[in-house]
């Protein structure tokens, strides 16, 4: 469903995949920056509410200049639909059509266009437009480089360089703390969220766990987990950071390490945090093999009960 693109879709691609016969049956052609965030959200199990209130904003925004008239989306349909109109004609229209919306194509349809600009020697007009959208839109959209980055279908380097050069450039001067807790509030967070905490040395991680006191401790620590198992860069930099934190924290007593144990249960980069705690608590494996030693011991005399209860009798104590 991420990469679904009915347009695309070759002759020579197998079309007898149910799944693919069943999406174009109920006539889903694509999918745009919404649908991949519903998509990631049931994926992931929980919704990004600042993501989606993001990409609702941008087709709001869409919607409302629908009504004039629009050479980007009938560049398009020229393209796709007939072929009596010369290729100069095409690309003439789909790079005033995507200048003119700058302020309302999502990334992903503007990438589509200059990738398309490109591909027919348009390189010089699709640096421009580059260069004006990047300008135009990365300062005020959070959504700009989640959706852009995140893009399964070829993508314009150009364009990925441009955002990530103005985003490395930015200096996020917000407390993490402060973040954290509005993240924890809210269930949602944005791209320079997750940026924000990635760049938490092991030092700074360690001294926020221990300076914070307060309700949402289990939860910021549970979501800096969280963001640790991005399978990104940062992400794998944030899980060694982690790691060390959570491994320093736990060296200061057992009840510490029991509760980071706790609440990095489910992420790998806290490792073994409990490593204090390893003869009072077993690892899960050794309580089941225990357990299983018990059964098997047991198992003639459960036998013998099981059989005088189905006889209806009562078993002699």
């Amino acid at each position: 469903m991420l990469t679904f693109n009915g347009f695309t879709l070759k002759k020579d691609e197998d079309q007898t995949d149910v799944w693919t016969r069943k999406i174009r049956e109920y006539g889903y052609s694509h999918s745009d920056e919404m649908d991949t965030e519903i998509i990631r959200g049931l994926v992931r199990g929980y919704f990004n509410s600042a993501a989606l209130k993001a990409q609702a904003d941008a087709q709001q925004d869409q919607l409302t200049h629908q009504e004039a008239p629009n050479e980007f989306s009938e560049a398009w349909e020229l393209y796709h639909q007939t072929l009596a109109v010369d290729d100069e004609v095409i690309l003439d229209m789909m790079f005033r059509g995507a200048r003119d919306g700058i302020q309302t194509i999502t990334p992903g349809n503007m990438n589509s266009a200059i990738v398309f600009l490109r591909r027919y020697g348009r390189s010089q007009q699709a640096s421009e437009l580059v260069r004006q959208y990047v300008s135009a839109r990365a300062p005020a959209s959070g959504f700009f480089g989640d959706s852009l980055l995140f893009f399964d279908g070829e993508r314009d380097q150009e364009l990925v360089a441009a955002y990530e050069k103005f985003r490395t450039s930015q200096v996020d001067l917000r407390d993490p703390v402060q973040v954290l807790s509005k993240i924890v509030e809210h269930q949602g967070y944005n791209p320079e969220d997750v940026a924000l905490v990635a760049k938490l040395d092991a030092d700074n991680l360690e001294k926020m766990f221990l300076n914070y006191r307060g309700p949402r401790l289990k939860n910021i620590v549970e979501w800096v987990a969280r963001f640790s198992r991005e399978d990104s860069a940062q992400g794998r930099v944030l899980q060694h950071n982690l790691r060390s934190a959570c491994e320093r924290i736990a060296e200061l007593s057992p009840m510490r390490a029991t509760r980071l144990r706790l609440w990095t249960e489910n992420d790998q980069a806290a490792g073994s945090v409990a490593a204090g705690e390893k003869e009072k608590h077993r690892p899960a494996g050794r309580r089941e093999q225990i357990r299983r030693r018990r059964i098997h011991r047991n198992a003639p005399q459960l036998g013998f009960l099981r059989r005088q209860l189905r006889r209806g009798g009562r078993p002699k104590r």
